[in-house]
């Protein structure tokens, strides 16, 4: 919140003490860049304000292969087919209602640390997903770099401590 009026106090103080700019413009511009500011804040404000955290039990786990069709006009082939994989982990929360975690072949940590009847807690500030029972994972992810971590370890390399 304090950041907020920042922008418009600054160019304020520089439309005074500047040949640079006039003081009409320095306003403008200062309200300007405060109100972005102002959007972002409530934006972010909103989306806390109506997020939550949930906990839930791993139901399902799927591979769902899918078909890319890709058009390029740089290569001598006109189309071209791909296929990946998508890699979905359905979670029933504890209200009922069925959460998907969706990775691409390339990211499917979720899909390899999850067994069906894990129970799971979404922390919704963090964006990460937390595995209650980890007594026999030799693994982690770290929740701010989404890293994959050993077990022993109390920090990631990152900096950041593992959620244990």
């Amino acid at each position: 919140i304090l950041i907020i009026p920042m922008p418009f106090i600054g160019f304020s103080i520089y439309g005074y003490f500047s040949d640079k700019m006039a003081m009409k413009e320095a306003l403008m511009v200062g309200a300007g860049v405060s109100g972005i500011f102002l959007l972002f804040y409530v934006f972010f404000f909103l989306k806390k304000l109506f997020s939550s955290d949930w906990e839930g039990v791993v139901v399902a786990l799927t591979e769902e292969e899918h078909l890319y069709h890709r058009n390029n006009a740089n290569s001598s082939y006109t189309d071209r087919n791909e296929y990946y994989y998508m890699y979905v982990v359905k979670i029933q929360t504890t209200s009922g209602k069925i959460k998907k975690i969706e990775n691409k072949s390339q990211n499917s940590f979720y899909y390899n640390y999850f067994k069906v009847g894990d129970k799971i807690k979404y922390h919704h500030d963090i964006d990460y997903y937390e595995k209650y029972d980890k007594t026999n994972d030799t693994h982690i992810l770290c929740p701010f770099c989404s890293k994959v971590n050993p077990i022993t370890d109390d920090v990631c390399k990152c900096g950041a401590p593992i959620m244990k």
